[in-house]
């Protein structure tokens, strides 16, 4: 990678830009699963290794080496190992409680802390304190999801009203109940058509992956195998079953029907894809659109939950000693805090919280919100 981007700064004569990629995916066997791609600061070869590059000899090679070193470096910022899903989030909310509401980081800084927290936890995990951590950021994600309600909200806001409104939650409930039967009506076509596609490939790759455990020593799930025999069961049933539709379009209804069915169907069930894609992200918000319009209350215990377990989160970092990864590998951004600086932090009072190790409000590195 050094010596073509290396390599092609020279030949074009302007720098080329790398830019790291981290991604994490879980459940990747099931159709459209969710991925999360976490993009790095580009980097860009300096003039020094462009100029060593031309050289050529051991100069050539230090400049390739050096831009490898970054690019390394690029990759293992924004390159966070977590074992599942829940996991991952429960870093990501961890950052945002560590950190202050009222400041906005820059990617490199969110990278640091998650992978800071990362790090630590994956030594601590089996710590009582770490689970009992662990379970009350569970349970606060679980109430902000059961609400609706995201987590900067509950954050920056000064009253409970700010974060639920039960009359225009109300009206947004009748809303999300008129989308939700327009999804059901599109969706129906299709899911009828498509039932009998999905289970054939689901039943041959199940199987497919069976043999494969049978056969390795290395295997634990074979869900790579589950992934790649759907892919190729559905190149051969889909074509085969639009075929078979078409042709019964045609016996019972003859040539026009036949023909209108062979082009607008794959339409319809792609249309009928979204929907049920889409109705699902509309239904998992009724149940929390419903509890908040009946308990006006609830901005209130959660502007109260996060206040405790921010205290929690921070405490525990500062015991376990998470952050001093961050203090020997970026001390710039790091410094011991003073009670005054608590002042405005997330409306917490300074006797509320001891002396923590937090991030620098150096004016170089952060901004406040506005």
């Amino acid at each position: 990678m050094s010596i073509m981007a290396l390599g092609a700064t020279v030949e074009i004569g302007s720098p080329v830009t790398i830019v790291p990629v981290g991604i994490n995916y879980f459940n990747g066997h099931r159709f459209r699963s969710r991925v999360f791609v976490d993009i790095g600061v580009p980097i860009v070869p300096s003039a020094s290794m462009v100029d060593g590059y031309r050289s050529g000899g051991a100069k050539k090679r230090d400049a390739c080496s050096e831009l490898l070193d970054r690019v390394v470096e690029g990759l293992r910022a924004v390159t966070i190992e977590a074992p599942d899903y829940d996991t991952l989030q429960a870093l990501r909310a961890t950052r945002r409680l560590y950190a202050s509401a009222n400041t906005i980081m820059s990617a490199q800084e969110r990278f640091a802390l998650t992978h800071a927290f990362a790090e630590g936890y994956k030594t601590a995990a089996n710590d009582p304190r770490v689970r009992r951590l662990r379970s009350r950021i569970d349970e606060y994600r679980k109430s902000l999801v059961r609400y609706g309600v995201s987590d900067h909200r509950v954050a920056t806001s000064h009253r409970s009203e700010d974060i639920i409104d039960s009359v225009g939650l109300s009206v947004e409930l009748l809303y999300r109940l008129a989308q939700i039967l327009v999804f059901v009506v599109i969706a129906i076509p299709g899911y009828v058509l498509a039932r009998p596609v999905f289970a054939l490939t689901r039943t041959i790759s199940q199987q497919k992956a069976a043999e494969a455990k049978a056969k390795s020593t290395v295997k634990i799930a074979g869900r790579d195998v589950i992934a790649t025999w759907k892919l190729l069961t559905s190149l051969v049933v889909i074509p085969l079953a639009h075929a078979m539709y078409t042709t019964i379009a045609w016996v019972g209804g003859g040539t026009a029907v036949a023909t209108t069915y062979f082009f607008f169907a794959p339409f319809v069930c792609f249309g009928s894809l979204l929907a049920v894609e889409r109705g699902k992200s509309v239904a998992n918000h009724i149940v929390p659109l419903f509890l908040s319009a009946i308990r006006p209350k609830t901005g209130e215990r959660l502007r109260t939950l996060r206040r405790d377990l921010q205290q929690e989160v921070r405490s525990t970092i500062k015991t376990l000693g998470w952050d001093r990864t961050l203090r020997t590998r970026q001390p710039d951004l790091y410094r011991p805090f003073s009670k005054k600086s608590f002042d405005d932090d997330d409306g917490i009072e300074e006797d509320d919280l001891p002396e923590q190790w937090f991030l620098s409000h150096d004016s170089s590195h952060l901004r406040r919100r506005v």
